[in-house]
């Protein structure tokens, strides 16, 4: 997305303050003559950085100087991230005590995790949710766990029917203050593609063990984090969220990683084009230190083409439902796992469709059936003629 100059500038300011988190210097103070706060206050709530930011400023006479209009409004967002996330943090608890007591294996996942590994106060990051990462076999249990503390189903689901090349599944809880969300993960991505070639026992085989505030958490490996963390932002996101950015920036610079083996582990999993697209941002324009001969291996990998459309195909955010299906029944490889993924998105279950179109009568669910089908073409043979 082409920026106009101001909000390239309000950009490179909040970029660059975020970066003093392992760098030092500061620019010249004509850099951001001119800046548009306005555009700079939307920027960091967009992108859930005002509380770091807030912080950031406390800190640096610099940047207290440069956003001074905007420190009330930033410290308020600090306070209400540390709200929330203390309410999080008593649920996360909760469950984490209710799993062990159950003798089920978790790993937490992305906000918490990041939290709990860089962050010496956790109201400077906010997180929307707690994701968790549980073996596929504990996905009935661990559900049925959650139901029976109030939770409930998030989105359309109804039940764990249709899940073969699903990755997640959401429960929230709308009796509690903070309404929190849980995502249960059992494959860290949510395309066929990769689904087969990470090697989910390897994540699982290098957690370690986390204490924090009073939690014993397992995480990722630095190294397995850097790689799913990366992965994540390209495959699920745009691959320019300054949150998460962040995130990965303080990762390098707090932890001693391994890159061989972060190097040959992306490349064995098929994740070496993710990979490559978060280590240049994160060097060039994030000054985060990656090793050179890092950054040139990745640089000359040529994958296969399929490889490299299923990573196209996923990067395509503009892509529709009729889209998806079609790149993701390819990518599968096998007929009988083709045939279910075309029998599980074509014909979910009763108690899905009708939740999912609010169909109060069980006799209109079949023609819901058809309305499914006929969107899903119409869309694909649109975006055909395009």
């Amino acid at each position: 997305m082409d920026l106009t100059p101001a909000e390239q500038m309000a950009l490179d300011a909040v970029q660059s303050c975020l970066c003093t988190l392992w760098t030092a210097a500061e620019p010249h103070p004509q850099v951001f003559g001119g800046l548009e706060l306005d555009l700079v206050a939307g920027l960091a709530q967009q992108q859930k950085v005002e509380a770091l930011l807030w912080r950031l400023s406390e800190n640096s006479p610099y940047w207290a100087s440069l956003f001074e209009a905007l420190l009330p409004r930033w410290q308020k967002a600090f306070f209400l991230n540390s709200a929330r996330n203390a309410l999080l943090q008593k649920t996360l608890r909760a469950i984490l005590s209710s799993l062990a007591e159950n003798n089920i294996s978790v790993i937490t996942l992305k906000g918490w995790a990041q939290i709990s590994r860089l962050y010496a106060d956790a109201g400077v990051r906010p997180t929307a949710d707690i994701d968790l990462l549980i073996r596929d076999t504990d996905l009935a249990e661990t559900v049925e766990l959650l139901l029976g503390q109030g939770f409930i189903f998030a989105d359309s689901r109804a039940d764990l029917t249709g899940l073969s090349y699903q990755s997640e599944v959401a429960l929230v809880h709308e009796g509690l203050p903070s309404k929190p969300k849980v995502e249960l993960h059992w494959h860290l991505f949510d395309a066929p593609h990769w689904q087969q070639h990470v090697d989910l026992d390897w994540f699982w085989e290098t957690a370690v063990q986390n204490d924090w505030a009073g939690l014993t958490l397992m995480l990722f490996s630095n190294e397995a984090t850097f790689i799913y963390e990366s992965a994540h932002l390209q495959l699920h996101h745009t691959g320019n969220e300054l949150k998460w950015l962040t995130d990965l920036g303080l990762l390098v610079q707090k932890t001693d990683l391994d890159w061989d083996l972060i190097l040959k582990k992306s490349l064995q999993m098929q994740l070496a084009l993710p990979l490559r697209l978060t280590s240049q941002t994160l060097s060039t324009q994030w000054a985060v230190p990656i090793p050179e001969r890092i950054l040139s291996q990745l640089q000359l990998y040529i994958p296969s083409k399929f490889e490299a459309d299923q990573f196209d195909a996923m990067r395509d955010h503009s892509r529709n439902p009729g889209q998806r299906f079609l790149a993701d029944i390819q990518s599968i490889g096998n007929i009988a796992g083709g045939l279910r993924f075309g029998r599980e998105n074509l014909f979910p279950s009763r108690s899905y469709m009708r939740k999912r179109y609010a169909i109060d009568n069980t006799r209109w669910v079949w023609p819901y059936y058809l309305y499914r089908w006929w969107l899903g073409l119409s869309q694909l043979l649109k975006q055909t003629k395009k």
